[in-house]
C-alpha cells in the first residue's frame, strides 16, 4: 500500500474564500463551483503534499499565523486532509487499485449580537450571521426532507461560500460529525438554547456515505441494471400491477438517502469564562447524565432536554499537570458526579473513528459550532499542551498510515497525503 497525503487551509472571510498558503489572494476570494463527477471545488486553492506529521503540522501552523497576520480570525476556518490509497499488483509494479478520501475539519465562526462599537467588528459579525443563517436555512431544509420524504424540497446549498463547500457534508457523500460547544451560565441561556435545539435539528440529517472511486462505478452498474429491468417489463405488453409497483431509480435514491448515516451530534460545555467566574450571581444551568444533555431556565427552573450521540462534560472535575494539560481529577468528581472530558477523551469519541474511516476510503468531515466564546477554538485547535482536534488528528493519522503499511500485505499499499 502507498497512502499520500495533502493539506489545504482555507477561510470564508466576509463571504470571500481565501487561501491561507497564497500570498496574495483575488480580490473577490477564490471561485467555489461544482463540477459532474467531482463535486464541489474551490478553484485555485493550494494543495501541499506532505511526508510527515512534523511536516502537516508545521504547513497548517503557517496557514494559522497567515490568518492572524491578515486579521481574520472572527471567520470560518477549514483545514483539508486529502488521503489517497494505491494498492499494488504483487510485484509492485503499476497500480492495482486507487482511493481517494478527503476529512475536512471545520471550524465555524458564532454568531453574535451587535454590540461593538468598531465598524469593521460589526461588517464582520454581520457577514458571519448571514453565512450562519444560510447554514440553518440548508440544515432545516434537510431536516424537513428527512421528516417528509414524499415532498420535494430545494436545498439552498448555493445561498453561501459555506454551505456550497459542505455541499458533500451535509447530507451528500460524507460521514459527518457536528461538535457543538455551549457556555454553562445564566447569561447566556437564550443562545445555549438555541444552539441545543440547532444541534438537535441536525441529528435527522441523513448522508449517503459511500467509498470514493468504487461507489461511482457500482452507481453506474446498478442503473444499466436498473434500464435492463425496465426494458424487460416493457416488452412484456401494456404496464400492469408489476410495473406500477415498481419504483423509479430517483425512487431508490430516496429510500437509500433515508436508510443513510445520520449526522452525528456532539455536546461539550466549557467552564466558566473569567467574566462568568467574576459575576457574584452566576448560575450553572447545564447538567448532563449519559447521553443527555439539560438546559435549566435561570428564573423559572423549567427544564430542556435533548439527547445526543455523546455529551462531554469539560466545566469542572479537572487537575492541571505541570506542563499545563487539564485532565480529569478523578471519576465523577465533577458537578452531579460528572466526569471531566478532557481533549483526549474528545479525540478517542470522534478523531479516531475518523481517521479510519478516511483511510477505509470515506469522506468525513468534522464541524464546530457554536457561540463566540464557547471554545470551538479550543476543542478544535487546541491551547498549548491541550492540542485540539487538528493537530492530533494530523499525528495520529500518520500513526495509522505506518500500522497499515507494517500489517501483514502492507508492502502493496501505498499512502499520498497533502495538506
Amino acid at each position: 500500500l502507498q497512502f499520500q497525503v495533502s493539506v489545504q487551509v482555507l477561510v470564508i472571510y466576509l463571504e470571500k474564500v481565501l487561501d491561507l498558503f497564497a500570498k496574495e489572494n483575488p480580490k473577490n476570494g477564490l471561485k467555489v463551483r461544482s463540477k459532474p463527477g467531482v463535486g464541489v471545488v474551490v478553484e485555485g486553492l493550494t494543495e501541499w503534499p506532505v511526508w510527515s506529521v512534523v511536516e502537516a503540522q508545521e504547513r497548517i501552523e503557517t496557514a494559522y499565523k497567515n490568518r492572524t497576520a491578515s486579521n481574520m480570525q472572527r471567520s470560518h476556518l477549514m483545514v483539508t486532509l486529502n488521503v489517497t490509497r494505491v494498492e499494488l499488483n504483487a510485484d509492485g509494479q503499476g497500480d492495482t487499485a486507487e482511493q481517494k478520501s478527503t476529512m475536512n475539519l471545520v471550524t465555524l465562526a458564532g454568531s453574535e449580537r451587535n454590540r461593538a462599537n468598531d465598524a469593521d467588528r460589526m461588517k464582520e459579525g454581520a457577514a458571519n450571521n448571514r453565512t450562519l443563517a444560510a447554514l440553518g436555512s440548508v440544515l432545516t431544509s434537510l431536516a424537513d426532507k428527512q421528516e417528509n420524504p414524499d415532498k420535494k424540497r430545494f436545498i439552498p446549498y448555493r445561498d453561501s461560500k459555506l454551505t456550497h463547500i459542505l455541499q458533500n457534508a451535509l447530507g451528500g457523500n460524507s460521514k459527518t460529525v457536528m461538535l457543538c460547544t455551549v457556555s454553562p451560565a445564566d447569561a447566556n441561556h437564550d443562545e445555549t438554547l438555541s444552539t441545543l435545539r440547532y444541534a438537535s435539528r441536525c441529528r435527522l440529517i441523513k448522508n449517503k456515505p459511500e467509498i470514493t472511486d468504487k461507489a461511482d462505478a457500482e452507481i453506474q452498474v446498478l442503473k444499466e441494471e436498473h434500464a435492463n429491468v425496465k426494458e424487460l417489463f416493457a416488452n412484456l405488453g401494456p404496464p400492469d400491477e408489476r410495473l406500477a409497483k415498481y419504483k423509479t431509480f430517483e425512487e431508490l435514491e430516496a429510500m437509500a438517502l433515508r436508510k443513510g448515516d445520520g449526522v452525528s451530534v456532539r455536546v461539550r460545555v466549557r467552564p466558566f469564562s473569567q467574566n462568568e467566574d467574576d459575576d457574584a450571581e452566576k448560575k450553572l444551568i447545564v447538567n448532563m447524565n449519559g447521553n443527555n444533555t439539560n438546559l435549566v431556565h435561570p428564573q423559572d427552573g423549567s427544564q430542556n432536554s435533548f439527547t445526543f450521540e455523546a455529551c462531554y462534560w469539560s466545566f469542572d472535575g479537572y487537575s492541571q499537570r505541570a506542563d499545563g494539560y487539564l485532565e480529569p481529577a478523578g471519576e465523577g468528581m465533577g458537578t452531579n458526579g460528572a466526569t471531566y472530558a478532557d481533549q483526549a477523551a474528545v479525540f478517542e469519541d470522534v478523531g479516531k473513528s475518523m481517521i479510519q474511516e478516511t483511510l477505509n476510503g470515506f469522506n468525513t468531515c468534522v464541524f464546530a459550532y457554536g457561540e463566540t466564546g464557547t471554545g470551538k477554538n479550543y476543542t478544535m485547535q487546541g491551547d498549548g499542551a491541550n492540542a485540539g482536534l487538528v493537530p492530533v488528528v494530523c499525528e495520529e493519522l500518520f500513526s495509522h498510515i505506518e500500522a497499515k503499511k507494517a500489517a501483514p500485505g502492507g508492502d502493496k499499499l501505498q499512502f499520498q497525503v497533502s495538506v
